[in-house]
Parts: structure tokens; sequence; C-alpha cells
């Protein structure tokens, strides 16, 4: 097998919202996506993370979707699965330009022979891009990215899956109340993801528990507490990171990092001797003072839930015959206990023929 990297969009400027369509026109099968990118922010306060102006990302064939997440989710997931996303640098100055990576892969790793995407096995694949700096500062000025695939060659036999991932509903929960969601039942799952990011909350403000129901009740494949499932991913992924930097202002100008719960910052001030003092965390949101009111500082903010996602996997993650598949179950319903009046999202991973419907 040889493996090459090459360009489906090179880097370049774009306005500071809009939608842009990409024809993917590659032949041999891709195993990941990379999505260097660029946002250049005004002289207002930050509203979210940087990744945010990334509305949605979505790979089509036709009216087929074979892919559909956000900025946020894409990083989100990266960073839990550790796929270099935390190369990103949060600079959160104003009037700077910050810089991360958004990577979306098709199979378990980077260059998996046995899952990834062969575009040439469908009829027209496109990917679209909708953008908007103005999610992450208000009134921002520019979103530049490029598209990068990284391809295998010459593989005895092509890929005859890949992992399809997709936002499957979003809705506004309720405190004690259970949100029930029908899921599809057309290929394996690899795993569920629940996205629950409200800035200054974290994923326990959101929901308190979630179970997978099949043929109303006959059988229940997991049903959890949300503690206990945030404590299980800790334990399989450890603790989330991402470098940040910017100057200290206090509660007045929030600042952002991926990780969404039980955060704890660490750094130095760059500027004075002065101690740092940090506080928040839980959404993402967070602020560092010092006696000084403005110093520059640098630093490491680490905790969990990137982008507030806790992920329910159908087995073991790497093993494709063990994981759940769905095949002669009649009804499949994910339901959700609410623990507040907050967005809640949940997103699929599923094994998909490399063919088109």
């Amino acid at each position: 097998m040889k493996t090459r990297q090459t360009t489906i969009q090179a880097f370049a400027a774009h306005a500071a919202a809009g939608t842009d369509v990409y024809p993917i026109l590659l032949k041999d099968p891709i195993s990941r996506l990379v999505m260097p990118y660029s946002v250049l922010v005004p002289a207002a306060a930050r509203i979210e993370h940087m990744s945010t102006a990334f509305t949605r990302i979505v790979i089509v064939d036709g009216s087929d979707v074979l892919m559909s997440l956000s900025g946020q989710q894409i990083d989100g997931m990266a960073r839990m699965r550790a796929l270099a996303a935390n190369a990103t640098f949060e600079d959160q100055a104003q009037s700077v330009t910050v810089w991360g990576n958004l990577i979306i892969d098709f199979g378990r790793y980077l260059f998996d022979k046995e899952i990834a995407f062969d575009p040439s096995k469908f009829h027209n694949p496109q990917i679209q891009v909708t953008h908007n700096a103005g999610a992450i500062a208000t009134g921002g000025v520019r979103t530049d990215y490029g598209i990068l695939a990284q391809v295998m060659e010459g593989l005895g036999s092509a890929p005859m899956n890949f992992l399809m991932k997709k936002e499957a509903k979003s809705w506004l929960a309720a405190n004690a109340a259970w949100e029930y969601s029908e899921l599809a039942r057309d290929f394996p799952y690899r795993a569920i993801w629940l996205q629950a990011k409200t800035n200054l909350i974290g994923v326990d403000g959101h929901w308190s528990r979630a179970l997978l129901n099949e043929d109303n009740y006959k059988r229940v494949p997991f049903d959890v507490l949300v503690d206990d499932q945030v404590a299980d991913n800790a334990g399989e992924y450890g603790l989330i990171t991402e470098n940040v930097s910017s100057t200290t202002s206090g509660l007045a100008t929030p600042q952002f990092a991926a990780p969404t719960y039980g955060g704890a910052f660490m750094g130095v001030n760059a500027t004075t001797w002065n101690a740092l003092y940090s506080q928040n965390f839980n959404g993402g949101q967070y602020s560092v003072e010092s006696a000084n009111g403005t110093d520059n500082y640098r630093g490491l903010i680490e905790g969990l839930c990137p982008q507030g996602l806790v992920v329910f996997n159908m087995g073991p993650k790497d093993e494709i015959g063990d994981w759940y598949d769905p095949a002669g179950v009649g009804s499949l319903r994910f339901e959700v206990l609410g623990a507040g009046a907050r967005t809640m999202r949940v997103i699929t991973e599923q094994l998909r023929p490399n063919l088109p419907r």
C-alpha cells in the first residue's frame, strides 16, 4: 500500500459567512480529511470556541447525506479519539488570527485498510462547507481554510465500508422530561454521541440519564447515569487538553476551550510575576485574572467532554465484528432524561457500505 496527501481545496480566504461546495474527484479511498483553518477575529470579545466558525460540514451524493457535522462536533470527536486535533492553539486576544485543524476520519485510525471512504463508488460526491466567522466573535472578519485528503493507493481490495457520522437530531431539553429519538436500523453502530454544550453549564446540567431501548424495552443495550458515562469516557480516553493564550481580563471578557466539564487551567504569566487566577470552565467557558488586570498569559486547559460530547461505544471501538448491529430489531429508541432547558444533539456513527442508495 502507498499513501499520499492530496488537495481537494487549496487554502484560501473566504467571506465572513457563506456556504462553499467542492466536488470530490478523487478515485482512491480516502482515510482522512484534514481542514486547516484560520479565523480573523476583530477587536471584540469572543463568544465561542474557534471551531464554531464552521456551522455545518456535509458530504453528499445527490440527496444521500454521507456525513453531516458541525465544526464543534468534528473538533470534539477528534479530541476524544486523539486524532491530533490538539495541534490547535486558541489565542484569544482581540484583533488576531486564530489557527486550528478539523480532522475527519472515515476509518478507525489513519490509513485503515478495511474502512475508508471510496468516492469512486458514488455518483457525484461533494463536500459542502458552511462557515460564519461571526459565530466566534461579533463582527468576525474572515474564515480561511483548505481541504486535504489522505488517501491510500494500491490496496489489494478496496475498502467495503466507511464510518458515516451524522447529527441525527437536536432538541430543547426540559428538566426531568424524557426525550425519545427513533434511530436508524440500517447499518451497524460503532458509537452514539450525545452533545450537551451551553457556556458555563456542564453536561450534568443538560441531562441526567440515557438509555437505548429495543422493541419497547424487550432489550436495553445500555442504561446509564451522566456521571457514570463521563467517568467511563475519562477512563478510556483520559483528559482532553488544549493550548490557550490571551490577556487576563476577568469575568467580563470570557474565553473558551474545548474541554467543557471538570476543567483546570495551568499557565504562566508572560508579563509580570503576578499569580494567575482562573475560574468557571463548565461549558467550555473560562476566565483568567491577575493583580495587574491586563497581563499576557499562556497555558493549558485540561478537562473532560470536549465540545460537550459524551460517547457511548457500541462494542470494542476497533473490533468491527463486535459492533452493535440493529438488524432484526423492530424499533430502536434513544431516550434521554433532561436536566435543564438546554439544547441537546444526538450523533450517530455507523458502518456504511461504500455504495450509493
